[in-house]
């Protein structure tokens, strides 16, 4: 896997919408987004991204908190359930490329984070998941971590 510096994400008209989602579902929910976003009068302008904020547990089942972001074609008013967000970005970030199933983007996690402290880099923002394609057997998704420009 590759890993690359000084990287950007930068989005404009962003739907953002916070759920909790079982682990094993996550690609299920991304694949629900893009099929149903007409459903609202939007449609999609580019790649949905999503960030885990916390995880917990029930029994054995994992649940995560996150947020999906989805580049939308036009501004909307926000509500209960969803936010517009004019822009969404994040300057100055190390990306990793993943290629395969959801469930191992844990492992493509740890190897962005070992990345990080091997090189003595800050992290700054949570790690953001750019899905280019979300196929079941093996998808590819981009991870994006914001790190601290600062030299001290």
């Amino acid at each position: 896997m590759e890993i690359t510096e000084k990287q950007l994400i930068d989005v404009k008209s962003v739907l953002s919408y916070r759920t909790r989602v079982l682990d094993s579902d996550l690609r299920n929910l991304v694949e629900f987004v893009s099929e149903n976003i007409d459903a609202l009068n939007l449609n999609i302008n580019g790649n949905i991204i999503f960030s885990v904020f916390d995880t917990d547990t029930a029994g054995d089942l994992e649940y995560l908190n996150i947020e999906v972001l989805v580049p939308v074609s036009d501004s909307f008013k926000s509500n209960s359930k969803y936010v517009y967000k004019p822009y969404f970005r994040i300057e100055n970030a190390v990306k990793l490329r993943h290629y395969g199933k959801y469930s191992d983007l844990k492992k493509s996690r740890s190897l962005i984070y070992e990345y990080l402290e091997e090189n003595k880099l800050t992290p700054i923002t949570n790690v953001y998941y750019k899905v280019i394609d979300n196929d079941s057997s093996s998808s590819v998704i981009d991870l994006y971590i914001g790190i601290n420009s600062n030299i001290l």
